[in-house]
């Protein structure tokens, strides 16, 4: 079977938007198949191509877009279909636009069925389906900050497999401090810790990552604190309903031998891509996935001892390196690791961002990256994404469509490198998603 994969919605996941490109021989005769999640199948067009356009949210069908492929246009009907028949044979470059989505382009899209995810152009979360979940951490109030410290609890829910969906990213309840944050000073009064959080929808697992932090005798002013990763705690099995809340769940804490200490080695990023972090995740299979975010730049991170959790769980590593400074347009480079038995990380080398860039309200162009096996284009403006770009032939310049208005003013341009351990024939977003190992990008921005 040939695969592949396709989709993201952020800077780094548009990075990751790698589709499809080649045929296994097609036909004109293959019925419309809506391929789960997004992606391309059936071998190479002759003389008709299937096009599902769906929300990248809810897999949703999407009624009404208008697609173009090569030279025929049309739009889909109820079930999110468009055929388009007639001067069609082999790779084509297919354009689809929908109401309240960001525009999408493939370039050199090679098959019979094509399945296009357009991610929604809302500037928050709140659409996307969601419960609050609200609860306490079991023996939170005998817990005993170092003298002079204190005990801060992250609560947090598990993520899904597919980076940079917006449903991973959830706006959370305000506040001082925030909801889904519980503080231990210690002393003679015990503290509690009654937590909110909003959660994504599915098999969910909610956990609490501790660390204790250090004021520096300055209690009053935060900006100088240091912390320590201490603990972690979790509790799975939940089912979240959208819209449904859920309240009294307990998380249960780990200790002793079931919290382990981790190493990183994030080896040789590429030049100038100075800064660097690593955020270490736990797959708890069913329940999603745990990220053990260094929040704050902590001196020590532990995770769960694998013995203590579900058989099947794993480690994974979420390694990131970009240029100092402030700036939307500046180099990273990304590597992701993962079903990893040991805590024990180490980088063996970093995919170089794309080079030579230059753009215009015509055409982008740049120079591809040395073993990549897929490129990416992203442009956006001030409000947002304007047009995702996924290349599947060997262009290095790509001529904007002009069924696309870009927005007035400065527009951000990110082309991407995708290096995959993929077939690149025939794919689904939902089987594949996760065959991406390393991609880079570099930015640049003109007026218009």
């Amino acid at each position: 079977m040939c695969r592949s994969i396709v989709g993201m919605r952020t800077r780094q996941a548009a990075l990751a938007a790698a589709l499809a490109l080649g045929g296994c021989g097609g036909s004109s005769d293959v019925a419309p198949r809506l391929i789960p999640g997004g992606g391309i199948g059936d071998g190479s067009p002759d003389g008709k191509v299937n096009v599902y356009v769906i929300d990248d949210d809810t897999d949703a069908p999407i009624a009404g877009a208008a697609v173009t492929v090569g030279a025929v246009e049309g739009t889909t009907d109820a079930t999110g279909l468009f055929v388009a028949t007639g001067d069609v044979h082999g790779a084509q470059t297919i354009v689809a636009t929908a109401s309240g989505h960001v525009a999408s382009m493939w370039v050199g899209a090679d098959g019979v069925n094509v399945t296009i995810p357009l991610a929604s152009t809302a500037a928050d979360t709140g659409d996307v389906p969601q419960a609050q979940i609200t609860g306490t951490i079991t023996g939170w109030a005998d817990l005993q900050p170092t003298a002079g410290r204190y005990l801060a609890a992250f609560v947090g829910y598990t993520q899904t497999r597919q980076i940079g969906a917006r449903e991973n990213s959830l706006t959370q309840p305000t506040g001082t401090p925030p909801p889904n944050v519980c503080l231990n000073a210690g002393g003679p009064i015990p503290a509690t810790c009654n937590w909110t959080l909003r959660s994504r929808t599915g098999h969910v697992a909610v956990h609490a990552v501790l660390f204790e932090g250090d004021p520096h005798g300055t209690p009053l002013d935060p900006s100088d604190d240091t912390y320590t990763m201490t603990g972690f705690g979790w509790k799975g099995g939940l089912v979240v309903q959208d819209g449904v809340d859920q309240s009294g769940v307990a998380i249960d804490l780990l200790g002793g031998d079931a919290i382990v200490g981790v190493n990183v080695d994030l080896g040789t990023p590429p030049p100038g891509l100075t800064d660097k972090i690593a955020v270490v995740g736990v797959d708890l299979g069913d329940d999603g996935i745990a990220q053990m975010a260094n929040l704050f730049d902590a001196t020590q991170i532990v995770v769960p001892a694998l013995s203590a959790l579900p058989a099947g769980a794993s480690y994974r590593l979420n390694a990131f390196c970009t240029e100092p400074g402030a700036g939307l347009d500046k180099a990273q480079s990304l590597v992701f690791q993962r079903d990893l038995a040991t805590p024990q990380f180490a980088v063996a080398g970093w995919l170089a961002p794309p080079g030579g860039l230059a753009a215009s309200a015509a055409s982008v162009a740049f120079n591809r990256v040395a073993g990549a096996a897929l490129h990416t284009i992203e442009l956006a403006g001030d409000a947002g994404r304007a047009l995702s770009i996924a290349i599947f032939d060997d262009s290095a310049t790509v001529d904007l469509p002009a069924q696309v208005a870009l927005p007035a003013g400065t527009i951000h341009v990110d082309v991407g490198a995708i290096e995959a351990d993929l077939d690149v024939h025939d794919f689904s977003l939902a089987e594949d998603a996760e065959q991406i190992d390393r991609l880079a990008s570099d930015g640049v921005a003109f007026s218009h």
